[in-house]
């Protein structure tokens, strides 16, 4: 038994084929065609992750000097060290590290900062050897001063003992 609307029925499916097929070529197109965007976000994301790890690196080398820094600060008033040499090596790796960021950078003030302030740690270092250097000296010159009032306090008693024997000898 075959149906009596059999050719109505075959052009309805296939009319249903053509548009389903129609409905998702649409889909699919769009989809691509929206999926295309994102290549310009993906290079500036791109640029942005370039951007960072170039930071990064400014800050992990930055750091490292500073280590290095640190340690020679805190070496430089120590006894036996040279400290004139250590201060021109600070000084150096100061100059060095102030090359490092340039003044485009958004963190050049807190790089900036962070060398004025070892500078001026280096600037104390210094004034504080000078100032013990000082204090060394007035010690000495107290200590000498202390054995020359002995030394005058023994010669004021004999000038004193001279003086009665001389007032005793012509007293008789």
């Amino acid at each position: 038994m075959k149906p009596l609307n059999r050719s109505e029925r075959k052009k309805s499916l296939l009319l249903f084929l053509l548009l389903y097929v129609i409905s998702v070529v649409l889909l699919f197109t769009g989809i691509f065609f929206h999926y295309e965007a994102p290549v310009l976000e993906n290079r500036i994301l791109r640029d942005e992750l370039l951007y960072q790890e170039s930071q990064q690196q400014l800050r992990d080398s930055f750091m490292s000097r500073l280590s290095s820094v640190k340690k020679e600060l805190m070496a430089v008033n120590e006894p036996g060290n040279n400290a004139v040499y250590t201060d021109q090596v600070i000084a150096a790796t100061l100059a060095g590290m102030r090359t490092m960021a340039p003044a485009s950078n958004p963190n050049f003030i807190f790089y900036d900062d962070i060398i004025q302030c070892c500078l001026q740690l280096q600037q104390c270092k210094q004034q504080l050897r000078e100032s013990s250097q000082s204090q060394q000296i007035m010690l000495t010159l107290k200590a000498e001063n202390a054995t020359l009032l002995q030394q005058l306090e023994s010669r004021t008693r004999d000038l004193d003992n001279c003086r009665m024997l001389l007032v005793n000898s012509r007293a008789q």
